[in-house]
This record gives C-alpha cells, sequence and structure tokens, in this order.
C-alpha cells in the first residue's frame, strides 16, 4: 500500500508538470514549426529548380539503350525525320505526332558529323 501512494503521488507531480507549459516552452515550439516549415519549402523550391534545370538545357538522364538517335531534322511543328540505329543497322524514320513510318533501311551506314559546341563556339569566333 505504501508503494501504491508513492507512485500516485508520482503520477500525479508527472501529470502536473505536462500540463503546465512555460511561454519559453511555446515559444521553442513556434521556432521549431518555423524551421520546419522552412526546410519544406527549401525542399520543395529544390525539386522545382532541378525539374526546370533539366527541362531547359535538355537533359537526358535515361540510359541509351539499344536504340540509338543519330540525327533529328524537323519538317514542320509536328513532323521530323529521324535517323536511327538498331543492332549495327540504320534506319530513316519519319514522325508525326499520330505515326510513325519507316522510310528506308539503309544498307550503307551513313555518318552524321555533329558539331560539338566548343567547335561551333570557335567557328563563330573567327568569323
Amino acid at each position: 500500500m505504501h508503494t501504491r501512494m508513492i507512485w500516485l503521488i508520482l503520477g500525479i507531480s508527472c501529470q502536473a508538470q505536462a500540463q503546465s507549459t512555460s511561454p519559453l516552452d511555446e515559444a521553442h515550439l513556434g521556432v521549431q514549426v518555423m524551421q520546419i516549415t522552412l526546410g519544406l519549402a527549401f525542399v520543395i523550391a529544390m525539386i522545382f529548380l532541378v525539374a526546370w534545370v533539366i527541362k531547359r538545357f535538355k537533359l537526358n538522364l535515361v540510359m541509351q539503350g539499344p536504340i540509338k538517335t543519330l540525327a533529328v531534322t524537323p519538317l514542320s511543328h509536328s513532323s521530323k525525320m529521324m535517323l536511327v540505329e538498331l543492332e549495327g543497322q540504320q534506319y530513316l524514320l519519319g514522325v508525326t505526332q499520330q505515326h510513325v513510318s519507316l522510310i528506308d533501311k539503309l544498307d550503307q551506314p551513313v555518318t552524321c558529323a555533329s558539331p560539338h559546341f566548343s567547335s561551333r563556339l570557335k567557328q563563330v569566333q573567327q568569323s
């Protein structure tokens, strides 16, 4: 019975401490909520920033599979011709929004000279 009395007294004192909040605790809670909110806003802003950079610079983060795009020539707003390579064989494709057509299966491979940005910049500076 003596131990029951001690546990009862300790239980009442713990509840009294839990119910009494000082203004310092409330201010500390406000700071914590503000830190969490700002941290969440920062993470969301970083997600949008990374998405914008990927879209802006047209970064292709997908690994290149067995089909390689060698060249693309736009024909109109919604159509283009593509030169693709699959297992060493090159294909010329016509691509629209609704349809992809095989124009030709090339017997002899076509080499595409795609100048790098640095070489194009040197050409522009020299002219």
